[in-house]
């Protein structure tokens, strides 16, 4: 039962739930005859049971502790409204017979579904989704929601938002018609209520663009610019407003966190990517379905009140108790005899009005004036005939219509003034407190103003219980992130904090909205992972960040560095040092240094033989306790106070699997003297065969942070031990990590005659690793023109431009020309050296041959101990092992027999050393 009660697999099945939401909203599922079957929507059972099971499952979860006795006041509190709801609900008069159709069961079933998204936030603040979780939600429904409402769109099947009937034209369409009926043209796809729909693109539109900002993939490019037609297609006010609305917030937000909190990187593709939805938003909004609707109320309210008609009204004055008018045509010769249509209500409001004094039996004369008027009016025939009947009470729907037609039109103003109207009917002063109640208000009308309605509805007490929770979050997280602005304005919880916004705002606007399960449910998982990011232990500052500080004699310059890690805005971090070998004081200088600040807890002191700064930092990994790794050198300082800080908020705001930044350069005296810009990271299937042109050299930086589990798996392998670029990886070809780059400088890079490659060691050192690079790669691309190409690339890269080289998915053919290129680059005099001469005879030479090897295991180096290897070779000590694996080389082959697994591993790292690895079998005889 255990694997039923822990954190991963209650996230995956909410994840589940929420994704399966726009199927349970398919208008079938709500239809009356499926009602009837099950007595209640099948979909409505469905999220219950699911809710029910999660419930269960965090309940047996969680730790219970006292902070939680608020959820059993508020269970306590919910179920007293609840009884005295009823109560209430059972004095009420009205002068409609029938009770407008009260039952408790469905008042209760009502009740519940307001609280099932406050159960929802309960279980979502005590699960946090990781980004990458959360990301691949709204992709999904995206894809269910916004998706299926295009393409239903396009292919004309989809239902409009109004009725449904199957929409008239789709978007294409909507360039071309001269005449507009939003009515017909705005599509909600297959789903029940547009209003909900709509409010549940705002609350996803600002987490989409917020993933496209930080990720702008093809696929969430995409999904944008879905999500944009699917709002305009929808044709609400709250879709289409709310949606550009949110698109220049989220425009603004980017700006902000880029250039000002510089939480975030510029992106050249994310400003087209806005400009391409402004765009897009601007050709479709004239001709959009909302607009078709604001058009058609005006043009109603215009030829009422401007438009003139020639036209004669004579009425029956005999029948007292009658209403009778005949409208006929007239031919006259002056336009001023003409009147409008607003001229001729006034017309018969007066003999209305005049009758009435004469009438013996008012309520019949006025209830056979608007029998027969009430569709002149423009009343909706379902407000008088079956909402608040007119029979029951003329003098309410008389004065109904005398007023102004653009109040007559606002269907949400007659809903509310029908809700007072009962009311008043009830004359109970406790109805403000406990409400009329949902069953009676539904079947009056659902009034399209949410916390109107809900007043009406629940009263007061139950508007409190149910729905203040919503602007409690809102106002909360505000508070917290203007207070903690540090640490909790990001832009991730803005833009949570958005879409929660436009959820609330077109509830307060609009309608139906909730009480919407497909909006609320959703709805109350973001405001869950929001306080949980919010009220929770700060997460993001409870990262440590492990430094590997690899020195040898820096005694100069490691004070300056200690002081640059030390005085860190963010304190959660651990020194490692690790001395390789140094023969001046800097170990008096460390340890004192650590006694004198009291770091003993925090800084690390390890010294060992000299074996160079690959294997000092190896030794470093040993010690790690952090979350992230970073390595920087005791020449070096960090980039500024706040770059630890930055780190965490980079880390937390990016899936990444490493960072790196820009270089600021500084001289001996610590002066800044330039910075070294790093190229722009792309994880391209290009960069690889790029890496191969850029002579096996780093495309990018050793310098970088690390997620610790990265850095023990990949960096470790790839650069620790075979000093390759840390951000290539091969296996059966060759792939790249994901790194981020981040617009601050993570080093202050020291530059001196000291530096490692400015001697003759340290350019061996380094092409070591950068022929193996190339080795490596050589067998995976086959770059043809390697010279001209590589002359291109330079003189591109020295304009700006990034270059695609073309190459071949297969194994070079020109192996030895493009090492022998890359050596020359680098030394002229590469014949005196016996590895060199050796490598380029290996590939000149290439003979399929079988070899037999007798390897000395005390000689065996990785990429890490290179140092000590071209020691031997400029002091002319090599061991004998090596003397004749370069003689066997300089001949070519193809094959070397071992006996055991001991030897056929030892081969192994002999010939990735060696940099003939790819090109060469190893077997058993």
């Amino acid at each position: 039962m255990k694997k039923y009660f822990n954190k991963d697999f209650i996230i995956k099945i909410l994840m589940i739930f929420l994704i399966i939401q726009p199927i349970l909203d398919i208008y079938i599922l709500f239809d009356e005859s499926v009602v009837n079957f099950f007595k209640f929507s099948p979909s409505t059972i469905i999220r219950m049971i699911f809710i029910g099971i999660l419930c269960l499952l965090t309940l047996f979860t969680i730790k219970w502790n006292k902070k939680h006795l608020w959820l059993i006041g508020y269970i306590i509190l919910v179920l007293s409204y609840t009884i005295l709801h009823h109560i209430n609900a059972l004095k009420f008069n009205s002068v409609v017979p029938g009770n407008f159709n009260y039952s408790i069961i469905s008042e209760l079933f009502y009740i519940i579904r307001m609280i099932l998204p406050l159960i929802i936030i309960f279980i979502s603040y005590n699960f946090e989704f990781t980004k990458k979780n959360l990301e691949k939600t709204i992709q999904y429904l995206v894809v269910l929601i916004s998706g299926s409402i295009v393409l239903t769109n396009l292919l004309e099947i989809s239902l409009t938002s109004y009725t449904n009937e199957i929409i008239s034209a789709n978007i294409i369409d909507w360039f071309f018609l001269s005449e507009r009926s939003y009515r017909s043209l705005a599509s909600k796809g297959f789903f029940t209520f547009a209003n909900q729909i709509a409010a549940l693109e705002l609350l996803i539109t600002p987490i989409i663009l917020y993933f496209t900002n930080i990720n702008p993939t093809k696929k969430n490019i995409v999904l944008s610019i879905i999500q944009l037609l699917a709002v305009f297609m929808i044709g609400t006010k709250v879709a289409t407003l709310g949606f550009i609305a949110a698109l220049m917030i989220m425009f603004i937000m980017y700006l902000f966190f880029t250039f000002i909190k510089r939480e975030i990187v510029f992106s050249k593709k994310i400003i087209i990517g806005y400009i391409v939805l402004f765009a897009i938003s601007l050709c479709l909004l004239p001709v959009c379905p909302m607009l078709g609707r604001s058009q058609t109320s005006d043009a109603i309210s215009k030829e009422f009140k401007d438009e003139k008609t020639c036209k004669l009204i004579t009425f029956e004055y005999e029948n007292t108790n009658e209403y009778y008018a005949k409208e006929e045509e007239i031919n006259v010769g002056k336009d001023d005899k003409c009147k409008t249509t607003n001229d001729f209500e006034e017309e018969k409001i007066n003999f209305v009005n005049n009758q009435l004094k004469l009438s013996n039996d008012k309520e019949k004369f006025l209830n056979s004036f608007i029998e027969k008027e009430y569709d002149n009016f423009r009343i909706n025939k379902r407000f008088i005939v079956n909402s608040y009947p007119y029979q029951y009470n003329p003098n309410f729907w008389f004065e109904i219509m005398q007023l102004p037609i653009d109040q007559r039109l606002n269907y949400r103003f007659i809903e509310e003034e029908m809700l007072k109207q009962v009311k008043i009917d009830n004359n109970n002063v406790f109805d403000d407190y406990f409400g009329i109640t949902y069953t009676r208000m539904s079947n009056i009308f659902n009034l399209e103003r949410d916390f109107l309605s809900h007043y009406y509805s629940l009263g007061i007490i139950g508007l409190i219980l149910f729905l203040s929770p919503y602007i409690l979050i809102i106002l909360l997280s505000i508070v917290v992130i203007l207070f903690k602005f540090k640490s909790k304005l990001t832009l991730f919880n803005c833009s949570l904090l958005l879409g929660i916004g436009l959820v609330v705002c077109s509830a307060f606007y609009s309608g139906n909205v909730m009480d919407g399960l497909i909006v609320t449910l959703i709805f109350g998982f973001i405001c869950g992972q929001l306080l949980n990011i919010l009220f929770k232990k700060d997460t993001i500052l409870n990262k440590k960040i492990s430094i590997i500080m690899p020195t040898y004699n820096d005694s100069n310059t490691v004070l300056e560095t200690l002081d640059s890690v030390k005085n860190q805005t963010n304190k959660n971090w651990e020194l490692i040092i690790v001395d390789d070998g140094s023969t001046d004081n800097t170990k008096y200088i460390i340890n004192n240094y650590i006694k004198k600040n009291k770091l003993k807890q925090k800084i690390k002191y390890i010294y060992q033989e000299n074996s160079d700064q690959l294997n000092a930092i190896k030794n470093g990994m040993n010690y790690i306790t952090g979350d992230y790794v970073l390595i920087l050198h005791s020449d070096d300082l960090l980039g500024s106070k706040r770059t630890l800080e930055n780190i965490t908020y980079s880390f937390s705001t990016y899936d990444c699997d490493a960072i790196f930044g820009n270089l600021i350069i500084i001289d001996e005296n610590s002066k800044k003297t330039g910075i070294q810009k790093v190229n722009d990271y792309y994880q391209k299937k290009s960069i690889p065969p790029l890496q191969l042109l850029w002579l096996g050299r780093n495309l990018y930086l050793d310098t970088a942070v690390f997620k610790k589990d990265i850095f023990e798996k990949y960096v470790l392998n790839n650069y620790l031990n075979w000093n390759m670029p840390f951000w290539l990886c091969y296996n059966k070809s060759a792939y790249m990590l994901n790194v981020l780059k981040v617009p601050f400088s993570l080093i202050r890079y020291r530059i001196h005659s000291g530096n490692y490659i400015n001697n003759e060691l340290g350019k061996l050192n380094v092409i070591n690793g950068e022929l193996r690079t190339a080795t490596n790669l050589l067998a995976y691309y086959d770059i043809p023109k390697y010279e001209l190409q590589y002359k291109i690339f330079r003189f591109m890269n020295k304009i700006g431009i990034r270059y695609i080289p073309y190459y071949k998915n297969q194994e070079s053919n020109n192996k030895y020309n493009i090492l022998k290129f890359i050596i020359n680059k680098r030394f002229d005099n590469y014949e005196n050296n016996i590895f060199m001469n050796s490598l380029l005879n290996f590939y000149r030479n290439h003979s399929d041959r079988t070899i037999s090897i007798k390897i000395d295991e005390s000689n065996l180096y990785l990429g890490s101990d290179m140092r000590k290897f071209n020691k031997q070779i400029l002091n002319n000590n090599l061991p004998d092992m090596y003397i004749e694996v370069f003689k066997e080389m300089d001949k070519g082959f193809t094959k070397i027999l071992v006996k055991t697994k001991e030897e056929e591993e030892n081969a192994l790292i002999l010939t990735k050393f060696l940099c003939i690895y790819p090109f060469v079998k190893i077997e058993k005889e």
